[in-house]
């Protein structure tokens, strides 16, 4: 009877810690996403030390865009992306979980994957750069962080923290986008994704009409500027590289499995058109 009677208490007892000491698992914080672009505008950036390896010494009016990165700094134990990165609560991570899922698009879902999951999970074999210049709209990237406390914080032991970057495109972000293709080479040639000089003015007039149109409120000329947009894309596909820069025959938009820019540029228009109702205007 005793024996029961010690089992009982002992039972008891462990039912009761969590009460003693506080919660044991944190419900997970989850905090706002940040929305990342797949190109940027060197004006629009104070220093490009960070960004594909350009610094302000290298602008010559040349550069006029550079590739959008997620470079995720993780810090002494993931400091930089949990609370009780100081002392005294001392964090130790257990698990660290890193998830991409692939934005839909409607057209080009041969090219990109369509809502696929891809997980990368177990630090030290986390990706943390990710360059983002064909990265589909919509695409989420997650990290979920679970880490442990030496003290209680916040009422518990054992707490998660999840942060998530989406990519984003906008119209002004498209123009950026169309002066990178225009300035990076399809492979040892040297030809720019945009390789027809005649062309690239034009497809940058009809994102600048289509932008200035969706600032006034007009989304029905706005989605015909953009609609141009895509019949010029759609007419400049080219498979592969040109032999050499600006020929006569073979001017166009690269779209091949090292450097999808023809479809890159249409999912993208797309997107923007969705997004932000330009397809679709109210009446």
């Amino acid at each position: 009877m005793k024996k029961y009677l010690v089992l009982i208490a002992l039972a008891l007892l462990v039912i009761s810690l969590p009460a003693m000491a506080g919660k044991l698992v944190e419900l997970p914080v989850v905090h706002p996403t940040i929305t990342v672009y797949q190109a940027q505008g060197v004006s629009e950036l104070e220093g490009l030390a960070p960004y594909a390896g350009y610094t302000d010494a290298t602008i010559d009016g040349t550069v006029c865009a550079v590739p959008g990165i997620l470079d995720i700094c993780p810090g002494t134990n993931w400091a930089n992306f949990i609370d009780p990165a100081a002392t005294p609560y001392k964090p130790f991570p257990k698990n660290v979980t890193l998830t991409k899922q692939f934005g839909t698009t409607g057209q080009c879902s041969d090219v990109f994957p369509t809502g696929e999951i891809t997980p990368q999970q177990g630090t030290p074999n986390i990706r943390l750069w990710w360059p983002l210049m064909y990265e589909v709209p919509g695409t989420v990237i997650t990290l979920s962080i679970t880490y442990g406390t030496m003290l209680s914080f916040n009422g518990a032991y054992v707490h998660e923290e999840i942060w998530s970057w989406t990519v984003g495109a906008t119209l002004e972000t498209m123009e950026d986008e169309l002066a990178l293709f225009h300035e990076l080479p399809d492979g040892l040639n040297e030809v720019p994704l945009i390789s027809d000089e005649n062309l690239y003015p034009v497809l940058q007039g009809y994102l600048e009409c289509a932008d200035a149109y969706f600032e006034s409120g007009d989304l029905y000329d706005a989605g015909n500027a953009l609609t141009d947009f895509e019949l010029a894309v759609s007419d400049a596909y080219i498979g592969t590289s040109p032999a050499q820069p600006w020929p006569e025959l073979g001017q166009g938009i690269i779209e091949n499995d090292c450097n999808p820019a023809w479809c890159k540029l249409l999912v993208d228009a797309g997107f923007v058109g969705q997004q932000d109702l330009i397809f679709q205007p109210s009446k």
